[in-house]
Parts: structure tokens; C-alpha cells; sequence
């Protein structure tokens, strides 16, 4: 076969034939190919570091070099650097000098010298053999570890066949040998070649021990030039940089006879950054060395690119390799977890290995075993890192890298970065067309004209808000006011994403309206001077919900355009009245009972309470939603406006901006709890101050912390439950109205309910809420209430989706659980004090069971500031405590208990090899149950609390496509657990081992178990014991209170029957007449006989609404009144109808003894209530529930 290089070429003699076909000697083909051995002789133009002198430090720069000129020159530099190895503690200087006339380049170190030594087979010495000879050395045994840079016997000859003069002299010291031997030509020997001096001792001494120097004279025009030129001569200055700093401190490096300063090889690291000190690295680095290794970790000084610095005995390693994958393998991950832990979840951008290389600074040294690399030229290390001569990098270097470099704070920077981009590419959509695009958007007629700045946009909460603006622009005009109405609350922008942002149409709307653009800051007039409005006006409801719908848009500015709100009369907000005070008297003037307006409830109840005029005098009339005003009220706002009208400002920007930021900023929770904390003590010492509408502005520091901090204490307290009941606002509306209906056996539709609850409890939310409230307090699979305090009529969920596949409200019935009254007996009805919300008394302000319900079901939410965690107990334990502090006896601590569970649940434990276990304090650990069946079955009869059986299948599933399970059957309902997993026996050896690998335990942590306390503020406990002994005093009180109105009842109902006892028999015996006598007679005759008027018969039950059980319910109690006809809470009109009013049948004998008899049974109760204490009555109502509770199970 013809050869390719032939076949291209006629062959027409053998002369030809010899002549195209050579043989060279290797010198020749170094010669003739030097690319293949030192890599390019032609110059290559890239970006390397390299040492600028000003700075002292080394600096990326843009150089043009021959790199086979500085391989030249490397293979000298670390023969010399290697030369430690052999010379045992004698080696401690290089020197490296340049002459720039005879561009000779000089390499001296101290130590033991080449041994000077004839070689037995090659009849020649050492020296010349390993310098002069091609494919000599002594790294050809690779049973031998050897940690140099050489192995194939090219090195240094390589430099001697490429010079025009290559020149060693070396000294043995060992055997007082001098060697001298010189080259020229391309490694041709000068004259007769090696000159052997043997020296004495003295003078060995005298030349300082043993030494080896090179000096050569590389032949430029190889390299394509004619002298050494500057990059080439950066580079190599940068090489004996590198020796520098990886033989610090033992070795000292001079070049051109200055010394090259420095101490150590995070020193070396520390000159890649530009105005650091020289312990830049040791401060904001990690560093690792051990064995053979050194590794220091930065944050890259590169924008969003790595600096990658290696070694490989001591070989520079640019393009990598083996050894720098060994560390970024273990670098990465860690780094990556850290990073992904710490980017908020609704960053879009997700982080990628790729992004953590790009902030990385990596310097690694390494000494490996007879190393192998690409090519010649040795930059790339391609012999595999093994266990036997890597490093594993401990975890506390990986915790260092995590927390002291500064890589990932600059990783989650650069994710949030990119997702920030979004915004500066975000179209401006400011067309006609554009605005023609969105829905409902009443445009002002200047809005994008000469006379936008006149132009104010009105943003109103919905379209019923809008209705009214609308109703009243004709008194302003459509030229000067537009109305764009809002679809729920806006986004919150200060933690979301910037795609978030750009795709949530309510702010690109905005955006378009307002002519608003994110690459602008409106700092300058002439920017201002593009908005399509000059005002913008917040029109809300008068309610929490319209306070945080202003915040939430004054968050929108203050982020993205701080510069707008610094504007005078840019923001202000529109305020209606809140309350209309009408007078029930015709012709009165509003002064004196005529028709008010207030703008907050404050306003209102000061007003009350100074004016002396009593409620039943005027009317009141709520507008906490701007769709109560009527169109004409509307045009009545808009002709006033300085008195509608706030204009938003602040007398210190730097104030308002970090109230801002802690109101909004996700991060701050401890802040904003502070915050609150300090609004609820105000409110509790009443120095808390309210907005002031009747001026004409509001600082957005009054704002915060006047008005929005109302809000977040309100979402607080929808959030957190109460400690003495356990329940949360909208729960207690559900019972309150339960308890009203008295659902006790007939049932309601959960929809139905809901409306109900509705009605009687201004709930101010939406139905579907308050349908998932009701149902959960109806839930009973296990995980969800201990006591649910209603019945489930249906399917109200199961533990197969952890409530979520409960029914339609529509289709469930629910009522109250018999055991729910003995809770919440109702002898405290009228002793508890009721909230009024828009004139309407409702719920209790909070609810006083028996025993602490907080305990029984558990709580769970999350609030402003504060989030609570409360696992759920056994109710007949805490019963069972709760009778131990009322006879005086220690508490037992409790765990926490679920109905139905059959895992375990124990005490967090940590288990230590050195130092044994440890009981955490913070919670308990609760798990499920598997067991092995055989040695290919194991069965799962029990998840973990708060683990649902359809998540565990789709987790089950998962292993299965992973093959790290065989299969599974079930076998369970909906109420029960029971899984088959199929498997080797090492595979279920491993899954009922490991708790994690099937997630079978569940965390019920302690430590998060916020309550608002009996003052309104909210409390951290910490053991559940706490909460029973702060919840016990306000239930005893309770029942101090309880006892007292019962003894009053009674008194007043034995003096009751006495007095009529003994009218009736006075009347049928005949002594009292009636028949015939005038009104005014009889009530004569009833005085003089000693009978008791009624307001005279001492307090009932009834009247506990005097000392301010009930006192809210007085309206609600007064109307009942009325329809009966009777006086207050049936007590008579006059002051012995109770006596005349008595039925003629009656007043017979036979009515005598009967009432007589019921005054006996009566007296003897009051008598046996005499006695009993407060304690008594409470362990009474204890016996009572938990005998209910045992006979329902």
C-alpha cells in the first residue's frame, strides 16, 4: 500500500524516492520540530498574571510570549527546585539571574550536586550524561515513587539542544568533585569536553558545599526573534515567582540578585489580590496542608471568572487537571449546598457548579508520584488522583471555605443578580395602544402630555373603590384625575425575583400607566418630566387590609424608585371617614349630637367618652369598605379634598427607608418583632398614637409605625392562638356561632355554617377561609385534633392527604362534639368579655375552657414576626395536671400525644462516639413503624406525625425508579397505614435502619411555642407544664367569678320565692285584697307589709353584664328584652309586678307548698354552693369532661 505523502507526489526514479524519504537523529528532530517538545516557538497573545513591579502584586494583563522559550527556561528552574529533594536540609537558596547583553540566562542552587560520577556502561559522567544525552535520567522506573517533573529524559537537554551555549558546572561535595562541561551549537560539546577538578576540603568550604549552576544562551532565532522580549520576560519573572512562593520559607529565591520576599505559600496567594496585605489569604481564605498538599480557597478577584493557580511538583499547571478536579470535586458540592441553602426560594436562577467555579480562587500544590501530563510541555496533569496520594479535605476546611471566604454570599449575589437583569430588558409598553391593552383604566386626559406633571393617577382597592373615585371625579374633572383600580394586594417586590416581578401584570400595568421605567432612578427633573403623572393617590378601605395595601405600594416605590418618594406631593393617600355618627333627635346641630364623621375608631371612642351623650342617642353607621359611601357622599369627599387628602413625606429619608425595609424585608423578622412588641406595650400602657387626619400630611414614619404596624399586629393575631384557648380569631367566630346555634344535635351544612358564622361575627374574610377553618376544626385522623371541637358529618379529609381531599362545603354536615359544652361550659357565657366590631357585639375576646385546649389539638401558624409550633397532648393528662395544681401537687411533664398514633415519640436525642448521648431540650422525635417480615419483605404499619400516606407512596415510588427498592403493595384505608416494601435483604437492612432513607421520624419541636399571653403580648413557653400553671390563675378567676354570680343568683331567687310564697298564701287566705283597689293602693299595702321591691332582692345571674362580663352584650341583650316585652333580662317593669303579676292559679294553696318546696330545695343548693370553693366547682367540670371523653373512646 502507497503511503498517503506518496500517493500526492509522482514518483518518477529512486533517486527521488531517497530523497523524499529521511531519517533524523532525535536531535535533529527537536531541532527541526521544537513545537512538539516545549510547546509554541511562535508568540501567543493571552491574559496571564503576571508581577507589576508599583503594586507589588501580581496583576492580569494581556502578554504576548513564546511560550517554548519559558519551557526552555522551566526545565532548568525546576531541576534546580527538585534538587531539594536530594540535598537533605543543605539546600536553602536559588539564584536566577538574566543578562541582557548576552541574553545568557544563569540558574544557581546550593546543595548536593549532580554526583560526579562515571557511568560504568556509558563511559561518560553523570553530569554530561543527563545534560548532554538525549532520553537520559534517572526517572525511567516506575516501581520507583519519585516526585519530580521529569520521566522521559527530555527536560533539560531540550534546553541544551535549542541554545547556542548551554554551560553546567557542578560540585560534589561528597566526593570534592568539581564538574565543568560547555555546549554550543544546539548541544555539541565545546573543545574536549568535561573537565573533572578534584577540590580539598578547604576549598569545597570555601565555595560553600555543593552547588549546581546552568547558564545557557537560548537561540532566539528559533523562537522568531531577536533579543528577549518583554512578554516573554514577564512570564518568566513570573515563574521564578511561582518557585518563590512554593519553596518559602526553607528556600531563599533571588533574581537578578534581589530577593524575592516571600514568606509562605498564602502569601503567594495574597499578591494575586490588588492593595491586599500579605495575609490577605490567611484572613479571608481557607487553608488546608497536609502530607504533600497545599490547598488555599478565595473568592475569586475575577468578575465571574475563576483564578485557578497549580502545581505539580513544582510545575506550573495552567491548563489543570487530575489534581485540581480531586479538590473542586469536594470544593464544589459543599459550596453549592451552602449557596442553594441560602438564595431565597423564589429566586428563578437556580445556582450551578459552573457559578461556584466562577467565584473560586484556587491555589493548589501538590507533590505526586511519578506524574503524567498531556504533552511535553507538562501544563495539564492527566495521572489520576488515588485515595493512597490525594487529600480528603476535612469538614471543618469545608465550613471555613463556606463561612470565612465570602464565595457564597458572592454566588447567591450573582443568582439574584441574574435574575435582576430581567428588569433593565423589560419592555416599556407606553403606546396608545398599550394603555388601550388594560382593563379598567380610567386615563386622565393630560396623563402623557405637556401637563402630565398636573395629572394625579388614583389607585384604588378594587372596583367597587373605583365606582366611587369615578362617581366623584366630575367635582375635580377627567382632565387632571385618572382611576386604575387593583386586583387584590400587590406584589410584595422587596424579596421577589426580578422575573417575578416583570411577569406580575398588576406592576407592568402600573409600569405603563405611570410611564415608570426600572433602568430610571428619577432623580433629576428631566427624568421625572417622563412619568405620565406627576401624583400618584393610594385610595384603600379604611380597614388592616388597606393599611397594608398602602405599604405594600409604598414598598414598590421606595425599592425600585426611592428618588420619587422623596418628591414632594408625589404619594399621598385618599381617607374616608370610618364612622358616621347620626343624632336620633331631629333639629339637633352636629355639636351637639347632629351628624359626625371619624376617621378612626380612637377618634370615635374618645369622642364617646367625652361628649357625654349616651349611645342610644345616635345612630352609628360603619364604612370600613369605600363601596359603603354613595355617589353622593363621593362627590362630598372630592369637593373637600385638603380634608380627604395626606400627602405622604418624611422629614428624615434615612428613618423612613430602614422602617421601610423592616417592614418588607423578608430577613427581618427580629426586628419587626421588636417592632410589634413595642406597639402592643403602648397600646397596653396607653401612650400608642394614632394617624392624626385632621392634618394635611403623613410622615411615612408616622405611617409604619402608626398605622401599618396595626395591620401586622392584626395578621399576627389571625396567626398566632391565644395560650388560654387555643384558638385563633377565626376559630373562635366558628365556635362562638356554633355555641350560639346551639349545633348540639342537629346538624348544619358546612357552607351554611359558614354563612351563619358570617352573619353574627362580621368575618371579614373570604368564605373559602373560613370553609377550611371549620372543616379543620372538625378533623380527626390522626396527625390532626386530639378534641376536635366539632363533628364530622362526611368526608372532612383523612390522613391519606392530610386533610386535603375533605369534601364540598356544600355536602358536609357538621355539628357540635358532646364534649365541646363541657369544655366551654355555659354557665361563662354571660362572664366573658365580648368584642364589637362595626356596632355588632360578637365573639368572646377570648375563650376560658376548663383545661388548656392549646395542649389538646396542637398549633400551628405563621405571622408577622412570629411563627408558633405547639405539639398536641393528651387531653386526659393535661386533665390530670390541671387536677394536680388544684390540690396543691407538683406537675408531671407531659410528651406530646396524637390520637390514633401508634409510632413512638420520644426526646430529641444526639449521639456522640466521644462523648455518648445527649438529650436535646427543644422537642421530641416522632416515628413510624416497619418491621421485617422475611428477608424480602418488610411492612410499614405506621408514618410519622405530620407524614401523609399518599406522599410516603409517591417517596416509595421514587426508590423504586432509583432501584433501590424492588416493589410495594398496599394494604391500608383511610384511616390505617400498612405498606409491603419488597427488596434484598441488604436493601431492607438498610431502609429499616436508616429512619432518613424513608423519612419515618418527623421532628415536634418545642422550642418555637409562641402564645399571646393573658396581657395581649406574645409569648415564647417552654414546656407545655408552662403553659398550664399561665393559664390556670385566668380560669381560676374565672371561676371565683363564676361561684360569686351563682351564689347572687341564688340569693336573689330565695328571696324571690319567699316574697311571692308568702303574697300568695296572704292572698288566698284573704289577708291581701286585691279585688277593688286601686294601683296605687295595693303598691301602698305591699310597702307597709314588708314585702321586697325587686330592684331590692339583691343580683342575678343576669345581671353579671354589671361588673363587665357581659356589659358588651347589653344591645344584643336589650333587643331580646324588648321583644319579650320585658324589662331587663326578665326582670319587671315595676318594682312588684314580679308579686301583681302572678297568675290567679297561682295564688292557690296547692302553688304555696309548691313553692315552698322548690324554696326548700333551693335553699339547702345555696347553702351546699356556700361551701364549695372555686377549686371545687373546676374539679367538678373535670370529672364531668373526662368522663365524657373515656365513654366516647
Amino acid at each position: 500500500m502507497v503511503g498517503s505523502e506518496s500517493a500526492r507526489r509522482p514518483l518518477s526514479s529512486d533517486a527521488k524516492v531517497n530523497d523524499l524519504y529521511e531519517r533524523k537523529t532525535p536531535e535533529e528532530h527537536v531541532l527541526l520540530r521544537p513545537g512538539m517538545y516545549v510547546g509554541s516557538v511562535d508568540k501567543i497573545t493571552e491574559e496571564l498574571f503576571v508581577y507589576d513591579k508599583k503594586s507589588r502584586r501580581m496583576q492580569l494583563e494581556e502578554v504576548s510570549y513564546s511560550p517554548g522559550l519559558v519551557k526552555l527556561f522551566d526545565e532548568i528552574l525546576v531541576n534546580a527546585a527538585d534538587n531539594l529533594d536530594r540535598s537533605a536540609g543543605k539546600m536553602n537558596a536559588i539564584d536566577i539571574s538574566l543578562d541582557r547583553s548576552t541574553q545568557r540566562i544563569t540558574v544557581r542552587n546550593n546543595g548536593a550536586g549532580i554526583p560526579v560520577v562515571m557511568h560504568e556502561k556509558e563511559k561518560v559522567y553523570i553530569p554530561e550524561l543527563v545534560l548532554g544525552n538525549l532520553l537520559t535520567g534517572s526517572n525511567f522506573d516506575d516501581t520507583v515513587e519519585r516526585f519530580t517533573g521529569g520521566r522521559h529524559g527530555y527536560g533539560a537537554k531540550l534546553t541544551n539542544i535549542l541554545s547556542n551555549s548551554f554551560r553546567v558546572e557542578t560540585l560534589d561535595a561528597e566526593r570534592n568533585l568539581l564538574f565543568e562541561m560547555e555546549w554550543h551549537d544546539h548541544m555539541k560539546p565545546v573543545g574536549e569536553g568535561a573537565k573533572v577538578t578534584e577540590l580539598s576540603a578547604k576549598e569545597v568550604e570555601a565555595r560553600g558545599g555543593g552547588y549546581t549552576e546552568i547558564s545557557f544562551v537560548p537561540d532566539l532565532k528559533v523562537f522568531k526573534m531577536a533579543r528577549m522580549d518583554k512578554g516573554t520576560l514577564q512570564v518568566i519573572d513570573r515563574r521564578v515567582r511561582d518557585i518563590a512562593g512554593l519553596l518559602a520559607p526553607s528556600i531563599q529565591v533571588t533574581w537578578n540578585g534581589v530577593q524575592i520576599k516571600v514568606a509562605s505559600f498564602e502569601e503567594f496567594a495574597s499578591q494575586f489580590y490588588v492593595g491586599a496585605t500579605k495575609t490577605h489569604a490567611r484572613q479571608n481564605g481557607a487553608l488546608f496542608e497536609k502530607g504533600k498538599w497545599r490547598v488555599v480557597v478565595l473568592q475569586s478577584p475575577l468578575d465571574n471568572d475563576p483564578l485557578m493557580q497549580s502545581f505539580v511538583n513544582r510545575m506550573a499547571t495552567p491548563r489543570g487537571g487530575q489534581h485540581v478536579d480531586h479538590i473542586l470535586k469536594q470544593l464544589e458540592p459543599a459550596l453549592l449546598e451552602a449557596a442553594t441553602k441560602k438564595l431565597p426560594k423564589s429566586n428563578e436562577t437556580k445556582i450551578t457548579r459552573k457559578m461556584v467555579q466562577q467565584k473560586l480562587a484556587l491555589f493548589v500544590d501538590c507533590r505526586l508520584p511519578n506524574p503524567s501530563f498531556d504533552t511535553q510541555v507538562k501544563d495539564k496533569l492527566t495521572s489520576k488522583v488515588t485515595a493512597q496520594n490525594g487529600c480528603e479535605l476535612p469538614a471543618s476546611f469545608l465550613t471555613s471555605v463556606v463561612k470565612k471566604t465570602g464565595i457564597v454570599e458572592s454566588i447567591v449575589a450573582e443568582a439574584q443578580a441574574r435574575d435582576n437583569a430581567v428588569l433593565t430588558r423589560a419592555p416599556r409598553r407606553t403606546s396608545r395602544k398599550s394603555l388601550l391593552s388594560i382593563p379598567k383604566l380610567e386615563d386622565a386626559n393630560w396623563a402623557g402630555t405637556s401637563r402630565s406633571s398636573e395629572a394625579t393617577l388614583i389607585l384604588t382597592e378594587g372596583d367597587s373603590a373605583k365606582a366611587l373615585a369615578v362617581a366623584g371625579l366630575p367635582v375635580v374633572g377627567r382632565d387632571g384625575y385618572g382611576v386604575f383600580p387593583l386586583r387584590g394586594k400587590p406584589l410584595n417586590v422587596r424579596d421577589a425575583t426580578a422575573r417575578t416581578v416583570v411577569k406580575n401584570e398588576e406592576i407592568k400595568n402600573l409600569c405603563t400607566i405611570l410611564g415608570l421605567d426600572f433602568k430610571k432612578k428619577y432623580a433629576s427633573q428631566k427624568e421625572k418630566a417622563t412619568l405620565r403623572y406627576g401624583r400618584v393617590m393610594l385610595m384603600t378601605d379604611q380597614d388592616f387590609d388597606g393599611s397594608h395595601i398602602k405599604g405594600l405600594l409604598i414598598n414598590l416605590f421606595h425599592f425600585f424608585w426611592p428618588e420619587l418618594l422623596k418628591t414632594p406631593g408625589f404619594l399621598c393617600e385618599f381617607v374616608t371617614p370610618l364612622i358616621k355618627v347620626s343624632s336620633n333627635s331631629k333639629g339637633k346641630s352636629a355639636a351637639s349630637g347632629g351628624k359626625l364623621s371619624f376617621f378612626t375608631m380612637q377618634d370615635y371612642e374618645n369622642w364617646l367618652a367625652s361628649s357625654g351623650i349616651a349611645p342610644r342617642a345616635h345612630s352609628v353607621k360603619y364604612y370600613k369598605g369605600l363601596g359603603t359611601s354613595t355617589s353622593s357622599e363621593a362627590r362630598e369627599y372630592f369637593g373637600n379634598l385638603p380634608k380627604h387628602v395626606l400627602d405622604f413625606k418624611s422629614n428624615s429619608p434615612t428613618e423612613a427607608s430602614e422602617l421601610i425595609d423592616m417592614a418588607f424585608n423578608k430577613k427581618r423578622a427580629s426586628d419587626r418583632r421588636d417592632w410589634i412588641s413595642l406597639a402592643l406595650q403602648q397600646q397596653a400602657d396607653g401612650k400608642f398614637s394614632y394617624v392624626d387626619h385632621s392634618a394635611n400630611s403623613l410622615r411615612f414614619e408616622e405611617f409604619i409605625n402608626q398605622e401599618l404596624v396595626l395591620f401586622s399586629q392584626h395578621d399576627l393575631e389571625r396567626s398566632v392562638p391565644s395560650a388560654l384557648d387555643g384558638l385563633k380569631p377565626s376559630q373562635r367566630k366558628v365556635l362562638f356561632a356554633a355555641l350560639k346555634r346551639n349545633l348540639t344535635s342537629s346538624e348544619l351544612k358546612v357552607a351554611q355554617l359558614a354563612g351563619y358564622v358570617g352573619e353574627q361575627t362580621a368575618y371579614h374574610h373570604g368564605e373559602q377561609s373560613l370553609y377550611a377553618t371549620i372543616i379543620n376544626m372538625a378533623q380527626d385522623f390522626v396527625g390532626s385534633n386530639n378534641l376536635p371541637l366539632l363533628f364530622p358529618s362526611g368526608q372532612f379529609g383523612t390522613r391519606l392527604q392530610g386533610g386535603k381531599d375533605a369534601a364540598s362545603p356544600r355536602y358536609i354536615f357538621t355539628r357540635l362534639q358532646e364534649y365541646t359544652r363541657a369544655i366551654f361550659p355555659p354557665e361563662d357565657d354571660a362572664l366573658l368579655e365580648r368584642n364589637e366590631d362595626d356596632g355588632m357585639v360578637v365573639e368572646p375576646v377570648v375563650y376560658k375552657p376548663i383545661i388548656p385546649m392549646a395542649l389538646i389539638n396542637g398549633a400551628e401558624g405563621i405571622g408577622t414576626g412570629w411563627s408558633t409550633f405547639v405539639p398536641a397532648h393528651n387531653p386526659l393528662e393535661v386533665i390530670a395536671n390541671v387536677r394536680r395544681l388544684l390540690q396543691g401537687e407538683p406537675l408531671v411533664p407531659m410528651m406530646p400525644w396524637y390520637e390514633g398514633f401508634k409510632g413512638t415519640i420520644e426526646p430529641r436525642t444526639w449521639i456522640s462516639k466521644k462523648k455518648g448521648t445527649f438529650t436535646y431540650e427543644d422537642g421530641f422525635v416522632s416515628s413510624g413503624v416497619i418491621e421485617r417480615l422475611s428477608k424480602t419483605e418488610a411492612v410499614v404499619s405506621e408514618l410519622p406525625i405530620g407524614r401523609w400516606t399518599e406522599d410516603f407512596k409517591l417517596a416509595l415510588r421514587n426508590l423504586v425508579t432509583e432501584d433501590k427498592l424492588a416493589d410495594f403493595s398496599e394494604h391500608h384505608d383511610e384511616s390505617s397505614v400498612r405498606f409491603t416494601l419488597k427488596g434484598t435483604g441488604a436493601t431492607l437492612d438498610k431502609l429499616c435502619a436508616d429512619s432518613a432513607a424513608l423519612r419515618m421520624s418527623t421532628k415536634l419541636l418545642t422550642s418555637n411555642m409562641h402564645f399571646f399571653d393573658l396581657q395581649g403580648r406574645v409569648k415564647r413557653y417552654t414546656t407545655p407544664e408552662e403553659i398550664i400553671e399561665a393559664f390556670y390563675p385566668a380560669r381560676l378567676g374565672l371561676y371565683a367569678k363564676r361561684r360569686q354570680v351563682m351564689l347572687d343568683d341564688m340569693r336573689y331567687r330565695v328571696n324571690r320565692l319567699q316574697n311571692q310564697a308568702r303574697f300568695a298564701l296572704a292572698v288566698s287566705e284573704g289577708s291581701f285584697a286585691i279585688l277593688g283597689k286601686s294601683k296605687a293602693d295595693i303598691l301602698d299595702q305591699l310597702v307597709a307589709e314588708g314585702f321586697d321591691r325587686e330592684d331590692s332582692l339583691g343580683k342575678t345571674g343576669d345581671d353579671a353584664d354589671d361588673e363587665g362580663g357581659e356589659a358588651a352584650a347589653e344591645a344584643e341583650a336589650e333587643a331580646d328584652d324588648d321583644a319579650a316585652g320585658h324589662g331587663k333580662r326578665g326582670r319587671s317593669r315595676g318594682p312588684f309586678d314580679y308579686l301583681v303579676n302572678t297568675p290567679l292559679w297561682d295564688l292557690t294553696q296547692e302553688n304555696v307548698l309548691r313553692i315552698r318546696k322548690e324554696l326548700s330545695t333551693l335553699e339547702d343548693e345555696f347553702k351546699t354552693l356556700q361551701q364549695l370553693r372555686p377549686e371545687d366547682l373546676w374539679l367538678r367540670d373535670l370529672d364531668r369532661l373526662e368522663k365524657i371523653i373515656v365513654s366516647s373512646k
